[in-house]
Protein backbone atom coordinates (compact mmCIF):
# COMPACT_ATOMS: atom_id res chain seq x y z
CA UNK A 1 0.00 0.00 0.00
CA UNK A 2 1.62 3.27 -0.66
CA UNK A 3 1.52 5.77 2.14
CA UNK A 4 3.17 9.61 1.62
CA UNK A 5 6.30 11.16 2.59
CA UNK A 6 8.31 14.39 1.89
CA UNK A 7 11.10 14.27 -0.38
CA UNK A 8 12.93 17.29 -1.02
CA UNK A 9 14.04 17.75 -4.60
CA UNK A 10 15.78 20.67 -5.60
CA UNK A 11 13.86 21.83 -8.70
CA UNK A 12 15.20 25.40 -8.84
CA UNK A 13 18.16 27.77 -7.96
CA UNK A 14 17.67 31.45 -8.56
CA UNK A 15 20.96 33.53 -8.81
CA UNK A 16 19.91 37.22 -8.37
CA UNK A 17 23.06 39.15 -8.58
CA UNK A 18 23.13 42.35 -6.70
CA UNK A 19 25.96 44.20 -8.36
CA UNK A 20 26.34 48.15 -7.76
CA UNK A 21 28.03 50.56 -10.27
CA UNK A 22 31.55 49.09 -9.51
CA UNK A 23 33.91 51.69 -7.28
CA UNK A 24 37.36 52.97 -8.73
CA UNK A 25 40.46 53.21 -6.61
CA UNK A 26 43.27 54.95 -7.23
CA UNK A 27 46.30 54.26 -5.05
CA UNK A 28 49.44 56.75 -5.84
CA UNK A 29 52.37 58.52 -4.19
CA UNK A 30 50.14 60.36 -2.30
CA UNK A 31 48.88 56.98 -0.78
CA UNK A 32 49.84 56.83 2.77
CA UNK A 33 52.55 54.74 2.74
CA UNK A 34 53.85 54.21 -1.21
CA UNK A 35 56.97 54.80 -1.62
CA UNK A 36 59.23 54.98 -4.74
CA UNK A 37 63.22 54.53 -5.45
CA UNK A 38 65.59 53.51 -8.30
CA UNK A 39 68.34 51.08 -7.25
CA UNK A 40 71.21 51.08 -9.74
CA UNK A 41 73.62 48.20 -9.50
CA UNK A 42 77.59 49.33 -10.90
CA UNK A 43 78.64 52.78 -11.28
CA UNK A 44 82.51 53.22 -13.25
CA UNK A 45 85.22 54.25 -10.53
CA UNK A 46 82.47 53.28 -7.57
CA UNK A 47 81.03 50.09 -8.07
CA UNK A 48 81.15 46.96 -9.81
CA UNK A 49 78.61 45.99 -12.49
CA UNK A 50 78.05 42.67 -10.91
CA UNK A 51 74.46 41.83 -10.33
CA UNK A 52 74.58 43.02 -6.97
CA UNK A 53 72.81 46.32 -5.94
CA UNK A 54 74.53 49.05 -4.58
CA UNK A 55 73.02 52.38 -4.37
CA UNK A 56 69.16 53.90 -4.04
CA UNK A 57 67.95 57.40 -3.80
CA UNK A 58 67.52 57.72 -7.50
CA UNK A 59 64.83 59.68 -9.60
CA UNK A 60 62.62 57.13 -10.76
CA UNK A 61 63.97 55.71 -14.24
CA UNK A 62 65.44 52.55 -15.89
CA UNK A 63 68.64 52.12 -17.42
CA UNK A 64 71.26 49.29 -18.72
CA UNK A 65 74.69 49.60 -19.96
CA UNK A 66 76.49 46.62 -19.86
CA UNK A 67 79.64 46.24 -17.94
CA UNK A 68 78.78 49.69 -16.53
CA UNK A 69 75.47 49.92 -14.67
CA UNK A 70 72.07 49.35 -14.23
CA UNK A 71 68.97 51.37 -13.11
CA UNK A 72 65.50 49.48 -12.02
CA UNK A 73 62.78 51.28 -10.66
CA UNK A 74 60.61 50.10 -7.49
CA UNK A 75 57.70 50.91 -6.11
CA UNK A 76 55.51 49.84 -3.30
CA UNK A 77 51.85 50.54 -3.16
CA UNK A 78 49.95 50.31 -0.17
CA UNK A 79 47.30 48.69 -0.16
CA UNK A 80 45.24 50.15 3.19
CA UNK A 81 42.33 50.79 1.14
CA UNK A 82 41.30 47.50 -0.17
CA UNK A 83 41.86 45.16 2.66
CA UNK A 84 38.54 43.39 3.22
CA UNK A 85 37.59 42.83 -0.04
CA UNK A 86 37.77 39.33 -1.74
CA UNK A 87 40.12 38.99 -4.19
CA UNK A 88 37.37 38.19 -7.15
CA UNK A 89 36.15 41.31 -6.86
CA UNK A 90 38.96 43.30 -7.99
CA UNK A 91 40.50 44.46 -11.45
CA UNK A 92 43.77 46.03 -11.80
CA UNK A 93 45.76 48.39 -14.11
CA UNK A 94 49.42 50.03 -13.58
CA UNK A 95 50.20 53.34 -15.12
CA UNK A 96 53.16 54.81 -15.90
CA UNK A 97 54.78 57.17 -18.43
CA UNK A 98 58.28 57.79 -20.35
CA UNK A 99 58.84 61.72 -20.00
CA UNK A 100 62.52 62.11 -20.64
CA UNK A 101 65.38 60.14 -22.14
CA UNK A 102 68.88 60.26 -19.89
CA UNK A 103 71.61 60.46 -22.03
CA UNK A 104 74.60 59.70 -19.11
CA UNK A 105 74.76 59.25 -15.39
CA UNK A 106 78.12 60.68 -15.56
CA UNK A 107 81.95 59.49 -16.74
CA UNK A 108 81.50 55.79 -17.76
CA UNK A 109 77.56 55.89 -18.59
CA UNK A 110 77.17 57.76 -22.04
CA UNK A 111 73.77 56.34 -23.61
CA UNK A 112 72.69 55.57 -26.96
CA UNK A 113 69.62 58.99 -26.79
CA UNK A 114 66.73 56.50 -26.87
CA UNK A 115 64.03 55.49 -24.47
CA UNK A 116 63.85 51.45 -23.55
CA UNK A 117 62.05 49.94 -26.42
CA UNK A 118 60.13 47.29 -24.03
CA UNK A 119 59.58 47.40 -20.10
CA UNK A 120 59.48 44.62 -18.13
CA UNK A 121 57.77 45.07 -15.13
CA UNK A 122 57.80 42.56 -12.13
CA UNK A 123 55.62 41.79 -8.78
CA UNK A 124 56.35 40.78 -5.62
CA UNK A 125 55.04 41.50 -2.03
CA UNK A 126 55.98 44.68 -0.28
CA UNK A 127 56.81 45.47 3.30
CA UNK A 128 56.84 49.53 3.15
CA UNK A 129 59.97 50.27 2.59
CA UNK A 130 62.19 50.30 -0.66
CA UNK A 131 65.33 48.14 0.32
CA UNK A 132 68.61 47.59 -2.09
CA UNK A 133 67.46 43.80 -2.12
CA UNK A 134 64.37 44.69 -3.75
CA UNK A 135 66.79 45.07 -6.67
CA UNK A 136 66.76 41.34 -7.12
CA UNK A 137 63.14 41.01 -7.50
CA UNK A 138 62.84 41.58 -11.25
CA UNK A 139 63.76 37.85 -11.55
CA UNK A 140 61.63 35.01 -13.70
CA UNK A 141 58.68 35.52 -15.99
CA UNK A 142 57.74 39.51 -15.39
CA UNK A 143 54.22 40.33 -14.43
CA UNK A 144 53.50 42.55 -17.70
CA UNK A 145 55.62 43.77 -20.12
CA UNK A 146 54.91 47.13 -21.74
CA UNK A 147 55.92 47.22 -25.76
CA UNK A 148 57.26 50.89 -26.35
CA UNK A 149 58.48 50.36 -29.96
CA UNK A 150 54.69 51.44 -31.14
CA UNK A 151 56.25 54.74 -30.66
CA UNK A 152 58.72 54.03 -32.60
CA UNK A 153 62.00 55.65 -31.96
CA UNK A 154 61.86 57.71 -28.57
CA UNK A 155 63.76 60.22 -28.18
CA UNK A 156 64.05 63.68 -26.26
CA UNK A 157 63.16 65.41 -29.54
CA UNK A 158 60.01 62.97 -30.27
CA UNK A 159 59.03 63.66 -26.52
CA UNK A 160 59.31 67.65 -27.25
CA UNK A 161 56.58 66.48 -29.64
CA UNK A 162 54.17 64.31 -28.41
CA UNK A 163 54.30 64.98 -24.60
CA UNK A 164 55.01 62.41 -21.97
CA UNK A 165 54.20 58.57 -23.57
CA UNK A 166 51.54 57.02 -20.95
CA UNK A 167 51.38 53.17 -20.76
CA UNK A 168 48.54 50.79 -18.87
CA UNK A 169 49.78 47.41 -18.05
CA UNK A 170 46.85 44.43 -16.60
CA UNK A 171 48.09 43.65 -13.25
CA UNK A 172 45.09 42.16 -11.79
CA UNK A 173 46.84 38.30 -11.03
CA UNK A 174 49.55 40.22 -8.53
CA UNK A 175 47.01 42.76 -6.56
CA UNK A 176 44.75 39.70 -6.20
CA UNK A 177 47.72 37.50 -5.25
CA UNK A 178 48.36 40.10 -2.38
CA UNK A 179 44.74 40.45 -1.34
CA UNK A 180 44.81 36.72 -1.03
CA UNK A 181 48.09 36.51 1.24
CA UNK A 182 46.46 39.62 2.88
CA UNK A 183 49.80 41.79 1.71
CA UNK A 184 49.89 45.09 2.96
CA UNK A 185 51.89 46.20 -0.20
CA UNK A 186 52.39 45.27 -4.03
CA UNK A 187 55.90 45.75 -5.11
CA UNK A 188 56.78 46.25 -8.72
CA UNK A 189 60.01 46.70 -10.15
CA UNK A 190 60.30 47.65 -13.76
CA UNK A 191 63.82 46.89 -16.17
CA UNK A 192 64.42 46.60 -19.37
CA UNK A 193 66.96 44.36 -21.41
CA UNK A 194 67.73 46.63 -24.03
CA UNK A 195 71.34 47.59 -23.96
CA UNK A 196 72.44 51.47 -23.80
CA UNK A 197 69.26 52.57 -23.30
CA UNK A 198 67.87 55.35 -20.22
CA UNK A 199 64.41 56.28 -19.31
CA UNK A 200 62.77 58.32 -17.03
CA UNK A 201 59.39 57.35 -15.21
CA UNK A 202 59.16 60.27 -13.60
CA UNK A 203 57.11 63.15 -12.80
CA UNK A 204 59.66 66.11 -12.73
CA UNK A 205 58.50 67.62 -16.27
CA UNK A 206 59.42 71.21 -17.21
CA UNK A 207 59.19 73.12 -14.18
CA UNK A 208 59.95 70.80 -11.65
CA UNK A 209 63.52 70.23 -10.16
CA UNK A 210 65.77 67.51 -11.42
CA UNK A 211 66.17 66.09 -14.34
CA UNK A 212 64.55 67.86 -17.63
CA UNK A 213 61.22 65.89 -18.44
CA UNK A 214 57.92 66.58 -20.83
CA UNK A 215 55.41 68.43 -19.31
CA UNK A 216 52.68 66.95 -18.04
CA UNK A 217 54.30 63.70 -16.95
CA UNK A 218 53.00 61.70 -13.81
CA UNK A 219 54.22 59.22 -11.04
CA UNK A 220 52.96 55.66 -11.76
CA UNK A 221 50.20 54.76 -9.85
CA UNK A 222 47.60 51.49 -9.70
CA UNK A 223 43.81 51.54 -10.47
CA UNK A 224 41.68 49.21 -8.99
CA UNK A 225 38.18 48.78 -10.02
CA UNK A 226 36.28 46.93 -7.21
CA UNK A 227 32.87 45.13 -8.04
CA UNK A 228 30.43 44.59 -5.28
CA UNK A 229 30.16 40.86 -4.06
CA UNK A 230 27.67 38.95 -5.75
CA UNK A 231 24.71 37.44 -3.38
CA UNK A 232 23.09 34.17 -4.43
CA UNK A 233 19.87 33.47 -3.57
CA UNK A 234 18.47 30.03 -3.85
CA UNK A 235 14.82 28.57 -3.10
CA UNK A 236 13.58 24.66 -3.41
CA UNK A 237 10.34 23.33 -4.34
CA UNK A 238 9.49 20.45 -2.10
CA UNK A 239 7.33 17.85 -3.97
CA UNK A 240 5.64 14.66 -2.93
CA UNK A 241 6.47 10.86 -3.84
CA UNK A 242 4.77 8.01 -3.17
CA UNK A 243 6.60 5.52 -0.41
CA UNK A 244 5.87 1.81 -0.40
CA UNK A 245 4.12 1.01 2.59
CA UNK A 246 6.94 -1.34 4.66
CA UNK A 247 9.87 0.86 2.75
CA UNK A 248 11.66 1.63 6.27
CA UNK A 249 14.29 2.60 4.20
CA UNK A 250 13.07 4.59 1.51
CA UNK A 251 15.20 2.71 -1.25
CA UNK A 252 11.85 2.32 -3.33
CA UNK A 253 11.20 -1.39 -2.37
CA UNK A 254 10.26 -3.55 0.22
CA UNK A 255 12.98 -5.82 0.75
CA UNK A 256 14.21 -7.95 4.27
CA UNK A 257 16.20 -4.88 5.11
CA UNK A 258 13.04 -2.63 5.65
CA UNK A 259 11.96 -5.42 8.06
CA UNK A 260 15.41 -5.00 10.08
CA UNK A 261 15.07 -2.21 10.33
CA UNK A 262 11.03 -2.33 11.44
CA UNK A 263 11.92 -4.32 14.00
CA UNK A 264 14.44 -2.16 15.46
CA UNK A 265 12.05 0.36 15.59
CA UNK A 266 10.05 -2.12 17.57
CA UNK A 267 12.42 -3.10 20.30
CA UNK A 268 13.92 0.70 20.74
CA UNK A 269 16.49 -0.03 18.85
CA UNK A 270 16.10 2.65 16.07
CA UNK A 271 13.11 4.69 14.89
CA UNK A 272 10.28 4.28 12.31
CA UNK A 273 7.37 6.24 11.07
CA UNK A 274 4.15 4.59 11.48
CA UNK A 275 2.72 6.23 8.30
CA UNK A 276 5.20 3.67 6.47
CA UNK A 277 6.20 1.07 9.41
CA UNK A 278 2.80 0.42 10.38
CA UNK A 279 2.01 -2.46 7.93
CA UNK A 280 -0.76 -4.18 10.19
CA UNK A 281 -2.48 -0.49 10.54
CA UNK A 282 -3.13 -1.34 14.52
CA UNK A 283 -1.78 2.03 15.36
CA UNK A 284 1.73 0.93 16.38
CA UNK A 285 5.02 -0.49 15.24
CA UNK A 286 6.25 -3.72 16.62
CA UNK A 287 7.30 -7.52 15.67
CA UNK A 288 4.44 -8.15 13.97
CA UNK A 289 5.02 -5.18 11.39
CA UNK A 290 8.30 -7.02 10.92
CA UNK A 291 6.94 -10.20 10.38
CA UNK A 292 4.34 -9.00 8.12
CA UNK A 293 7.00 -6.72 5.85
CA UNK A 294 9.62 -10.22 5.47
CA UNK A 295 6.85 -12.32 4.20
CA UNK A 296 5.82 -9.56 1.92
CA UNK A 297 9.70 -9.39 0.70
CA UNK A 298 9.81 -12.86 0.17
CA UNK A 299 6.98 -13.03 -1.83
CA UNK A 300 3.65 -14.24 0.26
CA UNK A 301 0.84 -12.69 -0.36
CA UNK A 302 0.47 -10.22 2.58
CA UNK A 303 -1.93 -7.18 3.34
CA UNK A 304 0.40 -4.24 3.66
CA UNK A 305 -1.93 -1.52 5.77
CA UNK A 306 -0.23 1.58 6.71
CA UNK A 307 -2.62 4.40 8.45
CA UNK A 308 -2.92 7.63 6.32
CA UNK A 309 -4.07 10.62 7.21
CA UNK A 310 -6.57 12.85 4.83
CA UNK A 311 -5.64 16.54 4.18
CA UNK A 312 -8.16 17.64 7.11
CA UNK A 313 -5.91 16.32 9.38
CA UNK A 314 -8.96 12.86 9.94
CA UNK A 315 -6.94 9.32 10.76
CA UNK A 316 -7.96 6.48 8.20
CA UNK A 317 -6.96 3.67 6.86
CA UNK A 318 -7.18 2.06 3.17
CA UNK A 319 -9.75 -0.79 2.09
CA UNK A 320 -8.79 -3.44 0.17
CA UNK A 321 -11.38 -3.92 -2.12
CA UNK A 322 -11.42 -7.69 -3.36
CA UNK A 323 -9.82 -7.90 -7.15
CA UNK A 324 -11.47 -9.47 -10.26
CA UNK A 325 -10.33 -12.20 -12.01
CA UNK A 326 -10.26 -12.83 -15.55
CA UNK A 327 -9.20 -16.17 -16.93
CA UNK A 328 -7.42 -16.44 -20.59
CA UNK A 329 -10.77 -17.88 -21.66
CA UNK A 330 -12.74 -14.40 -20.13
CA UNK A 331 -14.78 -16.06 -17.44
CA UNK A 332 -14.55 -13.93 -13.87
CA UNK A 333 -13.69 -15.15 -11.25
CA UNK A 334 -13.41 -13.78 -7.20
CA UNK A 335 -10.18 -13.68 -5.66
CA UNK A 336 -9.56 -12.61 -1.93
CA UNK A 337 -7.51 -9.76 -1.67
CA UNK A 338 -3.60 -10.10 -2.59
CA UNK A 339 -4.58 -13.70 -3.18
CA UNK A 340 -2.98 -14.59 -6.94
CA UNK A 341 -2.86 -18.16 -8.25
CA UNK A 342 -6.05 -18.91 -9.15
CA UNK A 343 -7.48 -21.49 -11.31
CA UNK A 344 -11.04 -21.22 -12.74
CA UNK A 345 -12.76 -24.75 -12.75
CA UNK A 346 -11.88 -25.64 -15.90
CA UNK A 347 -8.08 -25.26 -15.47
CA UNK A 348 -7.52 -21.45 -17.22
CA UNK A 349 -4.80 -19.97 -16.20
CA UNK A 350 -5.42 -16.43 -15.24
CA UNK A 351 -4.65 -12.61 -13.88
CA UNK A 352 -6.15 -10.36 -11.05
CA UNK A 353 -6.86 -6.96 -12.32
CA UNK A 354 -7.10 -4.96 -8.84
CA UNK A 355 -9.66 -2.34 -7.90
CA UNK A 356 -8.88 0.70 -7.08
CA UNK A 357 -8.59 0.87 -3.18
CA UNK A 358 -9.93 3.61 -1.85
CA UNK A 359 -8.43 5.75 1.22
CA UNK A 360 -11.50 5.79 3.89
CA UNK A 361 -11.20 8.30 6.62
CA UNK A 362 -12.71 8.15 9.92
CA UNK A 363 -15.27 10.64 8.91
CA UNK A 364 -16.08 7.84 5.86
CA UNK A 365 -14.84 10.83 3.85
CA UNK A 366 -12.94 9.66 0.01
CA UNK A 367 -8.92 11.17 -0.57
CA UNK A 368 -8.98 10.41 -3.69
CA UNK A 369 -5.50 12.36 -4.16
CA UNK A 370 -4.44 9.29 -1.26
CA UNK A 371 -6.48 6.31 -3.02
CA UNK A 372 -3.90 3.95 -4.80
CA UNK A 373 -5.46 3.40 -8.61
CA UNK A 374 -6.30 0.29 -10.31
CA UNK A 375 -2.85 -1.74 -11.90
CA UNK A 376 -3.12 -4.93 -13.45
CA UNK A 377 -0.90 -7.23 -12.05
CA UNK A 378 0.15 -11.34 -13.21
CA UNK A 379 -0.29 -13.57 -10.36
Amino acid sequence: MKQQRAVLMVLAVLASASIAFAEEIRIDHDSNGTVYDSILDGFPGLAAFDGQPDFGNNALGIALKNGATEERAVIEFALADLHGLASEQVTATLHFNIDDVVSTFGPGTGFDGTAASFIDVFAYAGNGSIELGDFSHAAGTPEATADTSAHGIITDASLDASGPLAFRLDVTGAIRDRLDAQDDFAGFVFSTGDDQSATSLDDLGEAAQGPPGAGGSFLPYLVVVVEEATTTTTSTTTTLEAAECGDANGDGKVSAIDALVILHAAVGMGSCAPAVCDVDGNGKVNAGDALRTLKSAVGHATPMLCDLTTAAGDAGHVTIVACDFTSATGAVGHATPMLCDLTTAAGDAGHVTTVACDFTSATGGIDAARSRPAKEETC
